[in-house]
């Protein structure tokens, strides 16, 4: 699946998005990206969170601290009780772009 989206004629890392974000609420606190499809910009980027305690304004903070554009922060955030995971831990992209729709 492809790790990135294409906001406004960019192409926006969505792994280093993830990256900069792990561990950043806590250990138990998982947080996942995912491009979804925009009118204006062509994508959009929504925050998947397992935590009600995750907030966009924060997640906002910590990426502009990071230096990231505001093309690379989320507009929306939705929250799963559990972030779905493959065998190998990693998360499942697939099964969460079912969930997300």
């Amino acid at each position: 699946m492809k790790r990135f989206a294409k906001i406004s004629g960019e192409m926006v890392s969505l792994t280093a998005i993830e990256d900069a974000l792990a561990g950043a609420f806590g250990e138990r606190k998982e947080t996942a990206i995912m491009a979804i499809a925009d009118e204006k910009k062509g994508e959009k980027l929504i925050l998947i969170a397992n935590s009600e305690k995750i907030e966009l304004k924060a997640v906002r903070e910590i990426l502009k601290a990071k230096g990231f554009s505001e093309l690379a922060h989320p507009r929306d955030i939705k929250y799963l009780k559990d972030i779905p995971k493959l065998g190998t831990g990693k998360v499942d992209y697939v099964k969460l772009k079912e969930l997300v729709k």
